[in-house]
């Protein structure tokens, strides 16, 4: 079928077929680039929310560190930001478990942001807690200090009318019990600081005992007063170490409960760090064989090409040479003047109707030389047929024909008359 096949055919075919196996190189090259491209971007996306949650964990631990509002508008809109690029994601991912990470991301963002809101608002709680231990403090201080002064100076006042010794060492164990609650309200904050500090529940054993007994001495402390509005310094000093006491259980409680929400806040977090992790180690091993079956694809390709363009070359020249070497030694032997040669090509394409032309040639060659030896054996009659109006061979060979005929027919006139003038001599 190839072999008949026009040589056009053989040759434009051959060429559209390498064009569309190129056009079939360059489409896999540009789908495999356009895979490893969407893969780049999904790999930008993951790391930029990598870079988010580490600025987050940057701005929380300022937060804790100073407590400014402005740390938490950082982590809100970075927070933002992560379920922005999360859904960007969601349209470039087409693999199963890169979508469940997807999903694992938002739900862990979700956590964190639950549990840093949470931590924000017992932050604010822990604050006030704080702020109503410093204002109890500073009323019982305040309220012993009102004591110490009054016992101080109804001391000076009794001593200047010499009072009974009772009555001035009465004055004077009231004036020290109010001094001991002011250190022990000094004490109890030192201990609260300390806590603080450090966590450590032996300081809150320490601030209860101290409350205990600061509670106790100022009933006996009121128990000795007998105005009415002296026992009034004494129910404020007892409601407001009371109200100290309430307030500093309440912080180590929202403290604990802060510790509680920060764990959490960690755990989201690097929850958040592993899964980005993991999901930014797999894209990057995805974008490396993306690339590398990219280049193999284009590569075989392109070899695939490149081969069957060399087989088509090779066919095509072979169909072309192979026979028009026949021909080449066919046409020499016929100007050596050899005529029983024979060309054995059976094809269809131009190469064959010229292979068929040749043989037709040699087939007039044959049957002029046939003519031509009937001439030569005195056959004149012989009627010679032109291949064509414009055969020069045939037409001489006619014209030599009756060339002949003429010369051989005024031979036989001379002879006929030379026969006559004999027969007359005679």
């Amino acid at each position: 079928m190839f072999k008949n096949m026009k040589l056009a055919l053989k040759i434009g075919g051959g060429f559209v077929i390498v064009l569309i196996l190129t056009a079939l190189v360059g489409f896999i090259g540009w789908n495999s680039i356009n895979g490893a491209h969407r893969r780049v971007g999904i790999t930008e996306y993951v790391y930029e929310i990598e870079i988010n949650i580490l600025e987050i964990r940057q701005y929380e631990k300022n937060f804790i560190m100073r407590g400014s509002h402005e740390y938490i508008e950082n982590v809100i809109h970075l927070v933002k930001g992560i379920r922005e690029h999360t859904e960007e994601l969601k349209t470039l991912v087409k693999d199963s478990a890169d979508s469940k990470r997807i999903e694992d991301t938002l739900t862990a963002t979700d956590n964190y942001e639950k549990a840093f809101n949470q931590f924000v608002d017992l932050r604010e709680e822990r604050t006030l807690a704080d702020g109503k231990m410093l204002a109890g403090a500073r009323a019982v201080q305040a309220q012993a200090d009102v004591i110490l002064k009054e016992q101080k100076a109804e001391y000076l006042k009794l001593r200047e009318t010499n009072a009974a010794d009772s009555l001035l060492d009465d004055k004077l164990t009231k004036r020290a019990n109010a001094n001991q609650i002011i250190k022990w309200i000094l004490e109890c904050r030192r201990h609260e600081k300390n806590y603080q500090l450090r966590h450590d529940t032996e300081y809150k054993d320490k601030v209860d005992k101290i409350v205990a007994d600061a509670i106790s001495l100022a009933k006996d402390l009121r128990s000795r007063f007998n105005q009415a509005y002296n026992q009034e310094q004494a129910d404020k000093i007892i409601a407001q170490t009371q109200v100290y006491l309430t307030a500093f259980d309440d912080y180590i409680e929202v403290d604990l409960n802060m510790d509680k929400a920060e764990e959490e806040m960690v755990e989201a977090a690097r929850e958040v760090q592993r899964i980005v992790d993991e999901t930014l180690t797999g894209q990057k091993l995805k974008l490396e064989r993306e690339i590398a079956r990219a280049t193999l694809m284009i590569l075989s390709g392109a070899t695939i090409s490149v081969i069957f363009g060399l087989i088509m070359t090779v066919l095509i020249t072979l169909s072309i040479t192979k026979v028009m070497k026949k021909g080449v030694i066919f046409a020499e032997a016929i100007a050596q003047g050899r005529l029983d040669v024979d060309l054995n090509v059976n094809q269809k394409d131009e190469i064959g109707q010229l292979m068929d032309s040749l043989r037709k040639m040699l087939e007039s060659f044959k049957y002029k030389a046939g003519e031509v030896k009937f001439i030569a054996d005195g056959n004149l009659t012989r009627n010679i047929k032109k291949a064509s109006n414009d055969d020069g061979l045939g037409q001489s060979l006619i014209d030599m024909s009756n060339s002949l005929n003429n010369t051989l027919g005024q031979v036989n006139m001379s002879v006929d008359q030379i026969n006559i003038g004999a027969d007359q001599v005679s």
